[in-house]
């Protein structure tokens, strides 16, 4: 069981250096530092930062408080700024038992913690990718082909792949919907389904394709919120759905002699695409903007539409 009583961690991501705007997102080296956060390295930023600063400096002439710039205030706040990530770096990692330890027990659920659930709950021949969406030609359309289990859509893949009237374009990807009633998608226009599991063909499976993959930064629940908001489900109720914290689909690509996913290496899903814990990232295609746009931003070529 789950000890509620641990100490509270939250995850922090540190980029460093610091991105250029002019220089597109895949051409910089970004290195992504996930650190557990504590409830005084939180408090130590809250008082750090420069708005707590603002609000803390007293006021001058006319009732208006100091700017946020120098003098003492400023470098008393780097100072705390700086304790603080040090204490970040030094921090241990969530302790077993605690939400967030990569292991979904009970009595944690999707529900109640998403970040460890559902978990890996396939063979390792399916190569399940918690959180994830992969790309490729959809080969059997998920939307009207439902399975009961991660393990069983897997499995459909295999199938597939080992039919002869399929050799032109097998199956070596998969998706499934996990979350009940239904999974958050950006194709607001659609409704997905738990249980929909969608079959795919990845031109390149040992490089594969992603649409989403992590937790999803806040930035992206923040620009996102409403997209769901509007509408009605299939059973004519409104569409109410908030944006969850990550990605609640789960995905496998298939091949031989792939080697088993890397679960220590955390995904992130912001507005512009993906970044992992080890500064490797992608930027995502946009349907609407022309090819030039798209490799104007730095998206990677392979992963555009022919």
């Amino acid at each position: 069981m789950k000890d509620s009583t641990a100490t509270a961690h939250v995850p922090v991501c540190v980029k460093s250096p610091r991105r250029d705007a002019a220089t597109p997102m895949a051409k910089q080296r970004v290195a992504l530092v996930c650190v557990p956060l504590t409830l005084v390295g939180l408090y130590l930023l809250n008082i750090g930062s420069p708005s707590s600063q603002a609000d803390a400096a007293p006021a001058g002439r006319g009732g208006k408080r100091r700017g946020r710039g120098g003098g003492r205030g400023g470098r008393r706040r780097q100072e705390l700024m700086d304790a603080a990530v040090a204490s970040l770096v030094a921090s241990p990692p969530p302790p077993a038992g605690a939400c967030g330890d990569g292991r979904c027990e009970a009595p944690e659920t999707p529900d109640n913690c998403m970040a460890d659930c559902p978990g890996v709950t396939t063979p390792p021949q399916c190569g399940e990718e918690p959180h994830s969406d992969v790309g490729g030609s959809a080969v059997v359309w998920g939307a009207s082909h439902k399975k009961d289990s991660a393990a069983q859509c897997c499995d459909a893949c295999a199938a597939h792949a080992a039919d002869p009237k399929n050799a032109r374009k097998p199956c070596n990807s998969w998706v499934f919907c996990y979350t009940y009633p239904q999974c958050w998608s950006l194709d607001t226009g659609n409704w997905h389904g738990f249980g929909e599991c969608w079959l795919k063909h990845q031109t390149d499976p040992k490089n594969p394709l992603y649409g989403q993959r992590g937790a999803f930064t806040d930035e992206f629940r923040r620009k996102h919120a409403n997209a769901h908001k509007t509408g009605r489900n299939p059973d004519g109720t409104r569409r109410n759905l908030s944006v969850p914290t990550h990605v609640p689909w789960t995905a496998g690509v298939m091949y031989a002699g792939r080697p088993p996913v890397d679960l220590s290496v955390k995904w992130f899903t912001g507005p512009e695409g993906m970044t992992s814990s080890t500064g490797a990232s992608t930027v995502m295609w946009r349907a609407w903007e022309s090819r030039e746009q798209n490799l104007a931003r730095g998206v990677d070529p392979a992963t555009m539409p022919k």
